[in-house]
């Protein structure tokens, strides 16, 4: 039996805060739809995580420290890379809530993101 699997027999009120965000993790590996607040959570543990916007990829990097980097990486409809752009934020929480994507907040966007 693999650990999400032992994680997953436990109620969820039983798992740990650890547990919980290796789940988390295990779905994003997959590529599996994450909720915002799951994404969220990853962004604030891992160093480098990113989403799929309408051709568009968001690099969420926060690998130094106070500096957080948002790469866009725009792609044609070949998926050939057109353009790369970086904006650079104080923290995650700072870039979540002040970039916009088509005048819209991360979470505005949410249902129409993917992996």
């Amino acid at each position: 039996m693999t650990n999400i699997e032992k994680i997953l027999r436990k109620h969820e009120n039983e798992r740990t805060l650890s547990e919980q965000i290796e789940l988390i993790d295990h779905k994003y590996q997959e590529k599996k739809k994450l909720f915002y607040e799951e994404f969220l959570l990853l962004s604030l543990v891992y160093d480098n995580v990113y989403f799929i916007y309408h051709q568009t990829e968001y690099q969420i990097d926060s690998g130094l420290p106070d500096i957080t980097s948002l790469f866009i990486i725009e792609y044609d409809d070949k998926l050939n890379k057109k353009s790369t752009k970086e904006e650079k934020y104080c923290s995650v929480f700072e870039l979540f809530n002040e970039v916009r994507i088509s005048g819209k907040t991360i979470k505005e966007v949410w249902d129409e993101v993917v992996f």
